[in-house]
């Protein structure tokens, strides 16, 4: 039995990730194509967890390395998913662990049109409101990989904690952009609104 399965539409790849990262789980995800490829009935791709971070996969496209094959699931939009126990990968895997929040970060900048990732963004800072955010203690920023853009927008927000609407308007970053980078915090519990009040 599955220790837990979805889909995508749901639970887009960026929170499976964020999820089996910050419970640190092990086990074997299996990844479906979208319902809507030609392909859907070729069966799932797979890739084994270690603590929280995948360390080799079996792809049913090959894939010149983990983080390449990772990168295309997180493309996908609708695709059923499932974790179970053990490696399911077994030794024709592609190998090499990789950080799940630099993974993250990674499609988040490169995947440009998925429907249900984009409604997630929506309802994310939605639901942040106006509420002051805060790098949250203990977080290790480095893991993320930052690229220019992503660290303006962290580092105008360790200047002075602010709300989501203030950051993207003040971090000098495209708007679409911005909104992805404070979803990707905020998925990842790399910030959270501010309880202390003056």
């Amino acid at each position: 039995d599955a220790i837990a399965a979805g889909t995508l539409k749901n639970t887009p790849f960026v929170h499976v990730l964020s999820s089996l990262d910050r419970r640190q789980l092990s086990g074997t995800l299996l990844v479906w194509p979208d319902s809507t490829d030609e392909g859907a009935a070729r069966g799932p791709d797979a890739v084994h967890f270690q603590k929280g971070y995948p360390v080799a996969g079996r792809f049913v496209e090959p894939a010149q390395n983990l983080w390449d094959g990772l990168l295309r699931l997180s493309a996908r939009a609708s695709a059923r998913w499932a974790l179970f126990e053990g490696d399911l990968v077994g030794e024709d895997g592609v190998g090499d662990a990789v950080d799940p929040l630099a993974l993250i970060a990674e499609s988040l900048r490169t995947v440009t049109r998925n429907e249900a990732l984009d409604a997630r963004v929506d309802s994310t800072l939605e639901r942040l409101g106006d509420a002051t955010l805060r790098i949250q203690p203990g977080v290790d920023l480095r893991r993320y990989g930052f690229d220019r853009a992503e660290q303006a927008l962290v580092g105008f927000l360790q200047a002075a904690p602010t709300d989501a609407a203030s950051l993207v308007a003040g971090s000098g970053v495209p708007k679409a952009r911005a909104r992805r980078i404070i979803y990707m915090l905020a998925v990842t519990a790399a910030i959270a609104p501010d309880d202390e009040r003056a």
